[in-house]
């Protein structure tokens, strides 16, 4: 039930009547936890918690049955879910993304991450991809981004030791295409390119 309020509430690309405070999420999680509610209950227990905003929000038209939809689907990872990086959660707190936009499978595995600069020496491209083959043969998953420089280097790298990869993208998840052992990320709407 979680992962849906939190997907109608702050899955960028919805049509929502007002944009709401994303560092709010914690808040909206406490209350509808504390609340004990069904997913249709949870407008009126965000208001009782003085979260006015989200509970009229909840409320739009066809909004759950959206956000049931991108959850159904496996489309959105949220802060909720299991699979969500704990890490994350730890160090951003609040600041951390409630919503993100997935395609394919988050991997089951510990993480190590993979990032640098974007102009670098064929050296450090070179030692970007060794590194993460390694990680990969020591059971690791790399999660990267796909600039270019480093982090495509360590996305290189995970495949070509075939790998699990995380990667975070700068633009939609529509724009790009998952591999079978590769999950794709972004906080973009699904078709919105970089900008």
């Amino acid at each position: 039930m979680l992962d849906i309020v939190l997907s109608a509430l702050y899955l960028r690309g919805a049509t929502r009547p007002a944009d709401l405070r994303r560092s709010a999420w914690p808040d909206v999680v406490r209350s509808l936890r504390r609340a004990s509610c069904s997913v249709g209950d949870a407008p009126e227990a965000l208001r009782e918690a003085g979260l006015w905003a989200e509970a009229l929000v909840l409320e739009s038209p066809n909004l759950l049955s959206w956000a049931s939809e991108q959850v159904a689907r496996g489309r959105a990872l949220t802060a909720a879910d299991a699979e969500y990086p704990a890490r994350w959660l730890r160090v951003l707190g609040g600041s951390a993304p409630p919503a993100l936009w997935r395609q394919g499978e988050f991997p089951a595995l510990p993480c190590v991450s993979v990032v640098g600069s974007r102009l670098v020496p064929v050296s450090v491209s070179r030692f970007c991809v060794e590194i993460a083959e390694e990680a990969v043969r020591l059971g690791f998953a790399v999660v990267s981004g796909r600039a270019e420089g480093c982090d495509r280097s360590a996305s290189r790298g995970a495949r070509l030791g075939r790998g699990f990869l995380v990667e975070i993208l700068p633009h939609g998840i529509d724009l790009a295409r998952a591999t079978g052992s590769e999950c794709l990320l972004s906080v973009c709407p699904p078709s919105e390119p970089f900008s």
